[in-house]
């Protein structure tokens, strides 16, 4: 069974914070491609947190294919060996947004990252989103 700490979660939500450590412990290699994981009411009775909690957690993860659901069955890890690492590059335009303070998150440039998304804010500017292996 699934077994995190909420004491120090720092700014983040409940769900976040469980999301976050689910991510990462895939990403780790901690839970493999293909396992099970524990149903939602299971896991929320073992942390001692909401289903809703949990719910809310498995839907971020699902949104971003880090797992899978087959209906009446669960949640499963999705495979993701086949996703390639991606070398960070950066331009001018990067460096002039860590100047300002405006990116709190920043690999440097030849850092292996693994790329968890990309969208695009109301204003125009385009984000992406990783988790650094290194």
């Amino acid at each position: 069974m699934l077994t995190y700490n909420f004491e120090n979660i720092g700014s983040d939500s409940l769900y976040e914070f469980l999301y976050k450590c689910i991510k990462n412990d895939i990403i780790q290699g901690i839970i493999l491609s293909g396992e099970k994981l524990p149903s939602k009411r299971a896991l929320a009775k073992n942390l001692a947190i909401s289903v809703i909690t949990v719910e809310n957690a498995y839907g971020q993860l699902l949104a971003e294919g880090y797992i899978y659901s087959i209906p009446k069955s669960g949640y499963y890890v999705s495979d993701l060996s086949g996703i390639p690492v991606h070398q960070t590059e950066y331009t001018s335009e990067t460096y002039e947004a860590e100047e300002q303070g405006t990116d709190s998150r920043t690999a440097k440039a030849g850092d292996k990252v693994l790329l968890t998304g990309f969208y695009e804010q109301s204003d125009g500017a385009c984000c992406i989103s990783f988790f650094n292996l290194e």
